[in-house]
């Protein structure tokens, strides 16, 4: 039986601030979002998205269990080795009478930095029962003793804005943000910050825990995975799933695709949390293209359908709906959260 592809597309809809006419052609886009029926999504997040693919839930007042999956493809030695959260390193900057939290790869976070604070960390609070590891120097992992009783917020949802509207939740949350400000104090005065600030970059001022848990079972999920985003590395090993980079996706069509099949494009998602919409604008042809192979494959039946989702929204593509040519209000630039005149 052909397969049904999943394509999960954050940050297709913004919101990136453009100019109308900065707006690329993208016809097999436009047809796609117009003959497609309109869905909900089961999650927003795209991580959730992405977790709920291969049958991965968050237990009642827990979270999402990203970290020790992410770690299965940064350290893999060391993602069954207790109870892992993401420790993300962040830039903070007061506003007013706010704080707000910058992080991503405008960070610039080299290894020998990474490696300094980890130190630092873990030397003053070994005695919590807090080990502070960073196997890439933009992904830190936190491990904890045991569980806590803790609700946390993904840092994608927390970056460019303040963070106490965020702040973890939960019994055990006023310790938990003891430290976070204890870790902040202590990168403050750190050679490494001091080092930074002279060179003009932005300064580590903590860490953000998320996605708490300790690795679970993934039995589920698609046969192929198609992606370079960690989550979609520590997915495919833990389902034991075929795993392709982005780069080949153009090739899938060449290939004798399995009867499941996910397509991770972070691309634009990662230009959204760097706040570059040139970026943005660079990727977007590559997903064009993505769209028009795909959409030759549904016609020819290598495919029984295509399924997009974008943020809250999944649009469900089958060869039937191919042929509802009266259907046009699909324009991408008519979706996007924001663009200017």
């Amino acid at each position: 039986m052909p397969p049904a592809v999943q394509l999960i597309c954050p940050g297709l809809f913004g919101p990136i601030g453009l100019r109308r006419e900065e707006m690329p052609a993208t016809p097999a886009i436009d047809r796609f979002l117009a003959r497609a029926v309109d869905r909900p999504a089961a999650h927003a997040d795209p991580v959730a998205a992405m977790l709920h693919a291969f049958g991965v839930s968050a237990p009642a007042g827990m979270d999402f269990p990203s970290a020790p999956i992410c770690l299965l493809a940064d350290d893999p030695d060391r993602a069954s080795e207790g109870y892992w959260f993401h420790a993300d390193p962040a830039y903070l900057r007061a506003d007013r009478d706010q704080v707000l939290l910058f992080a991503g790869p405008s960070l610039d976070l080299r290894r020998g930095e990474a490696d300094a604070l980890v130190q630092v960390f873990n030397s003053h609070f070994a005695a919590d029962g807090l080990e502070l590891i960073a196997p890439h120097p933009a992904r830190w992992y936190l491990r904890v003793t045991s569980p806590p009783s803790l609700m946390t917020c993904p840092i994608h949802a927390v970056n460019r804005r303040p963070i106490n509207s965020y702040l973890p939740s939960g019994s055990d949350a006023r310790r938990w943000i003891a430290w976070i400000n204890e870790a902040q104090m202590l990168f403050h005065g750190h050679p490494v910050n001091l080092a930074r600030e002279r060179e003009g970059r932005p300064t580590i001022g903590g860490i953000w825990p998320w996605g708490g848990a300790t690795l679970p079972s993934v039995s589920g999920g698609p046969a192929l995975v198609v992606g370079d985003h960690v989550l979609s590395v520590g997915l495919a090993r833990a389902a034991n799933s075929r795993l392709m980079p982005l780069d080949s996706a153009g090739e899938l069509m060449a290939l004798d695709l399995p009867e499941s099949t996910l397509i991770f494009w972070d691309r634009l998602w990662c230009s959204l949390e760097d706040d570059d919409s040139g970026s943005w604008l660079d990727a977007l042809p590559g997903l064009e293209t993505l769209v028009v192979a795909l959409g030759r494959a549904l016609a020819v039946r290598h495919m029984t359908q295509l399924v997009l989702t974008v943020g809250g929204d999944r649009f469900e593509l089958t060869r039937a709906d191919t042929y509802k040519f009266w259907r046009r209000r699909g324009k991408l630039e008519k979706r996007l959260d924001s663009i200017g005149t």
